[in-house]
């Protein structure tokens, strides 16, 4: 499987792609699909085989993601919109 395989945001593959990854470790194989899916992953393996990015990877997704849903708070404020608290003054 190839990082491209995954159902992850197009800008996080395109940095791994830059980055130079093209297929993850085996870690990264076992534990980035349940995490995307939400379940828990206890993983152990060696140093330097890709945990931090096992976890980092659909962390970033997920976020990436909630951001994309995410609408800004200041526009169901009063005022005119231009800055949170905007005609919330008492002058």
């Amino acid at each position: 499987m190839k990082f491209d395989e995954y159902r992850i945001a197009p800008e996080i593959k395109k940095s791994l792609q830059e980055l130079g990854f093209k297929r993850p470790t085996d870690i990264q194989y076992k534990a980035i699909p349940p995490i995307l899916k939400g379940e828990d992953v206890l993983a152990i393996a060696q140093t330097g085989t890709g945990k931090t990015a096992a976890f980092a990877i659909p962390v970033l997704h997920l976020l990436h993601e909630q951001k994309q849903h995410a609408r800004p708070r200041w526009h169901q404020m009063p005022g005119d919109g231009a800055y949170p608290g905007a005609g919330l003054s008492d002058h």
